[in-house]
């Protein structure tokens, strides 16, 4: 008598190719969000920083200005006083 082998189902279904692609386009959005989080704090960083030389150079630039129309003032007011001053010793005389 021959024994009878018995047909054992297999344990696990075979993987198919939808499975696959499911993996797969999770591992790429995961991918990308991840660089996203670690890529953003550098770029904040560096926006900030360049704002802030931004401001900076922003505020020297209008100090200078200032400055420059401050002198330029005086320098034409100081002629107009030794104008006046010249002139009131030249009536005095």
């Amino acid at each position: 008598m021959e024994r009878r082998r018995r047909y054992k189902p297999s344990r696990h279904r075979k993987t198919g190719f939808k499975t696959y692609l499911l993996i797969f386009l999770l591992c790429g959005v995961a991918a990308v969000v991840l660089d996203f989080l670690f890529g953003v704090p550098d770029k904040a960083k560096q926006f900030a920083e360049d704002s802030l030389n931004a401001a900076v150079r922003n505020a020297v630039r209008n100090e200078v200005t200032a400055a420059a129309k401050n002198a330029q003032k005086n320098a034409q007011g100081g002629a107009g006083i030794a104008k006046i001053q010249a002139a009131a010793a030249a009536a005095g005389r």
